[in-house]
């Protein structure tokens, strides 16, 4: 890869005004979010890579997206999920927290995705 292949990129991007700063924290959030699950070393960088998808997709196609559905989603069923507590079988009750915080998830990207903004042109 060339200087002037870098040059490019650079130009492209500045051109897309892509807030990077809105990229950064919307996953340092999500990774937060996980971290608040039982094996926080799992979860968290999902949801953070998550976050950092979701986030790159909404800057780079400007689709005007409110993130923070996504993550009360995963925040709220993984805490649903978790209310449903199994006893005496441990793999159950993550099965079900997580499972909840997938559902949760996808309810919140739903949900971004029909309320998006498109910003004006």
């Amino acid at each position: 890869m060339g200087e002037n292949d870098l040059d490019t990129i650079v130009a492209d991007t500045a051109k897309k005004d892509i807030k990077l700063g809105r990229i950064a924290l919307t996953t340092l959030g999500y990774g937060v979010v996980g971290a608040l699950f039982d094996d926080a070393t799992v979860i968290a960088p999902i949801t953070a890579a998550m976050g950092l998808g979701l986030s790159l997709y909404d800057e780079l196609k400007h689709t005007g997206m409110n993130l923070v559905w996504p993550a009360l989603g995963i925040f709220t069923g993984g805490l649903l999920g978790s209310a449903f507590n199994a006893d005496k079988n441990e793999h159950l009750s993550h099965f079900l927290s997580y499972s909840g915080a997938t559902f949760g998830a996808g309810l919140g990207i739903y949900k971004s995705y029909i309320s998006r903004e498109k910003p004006e042109e």
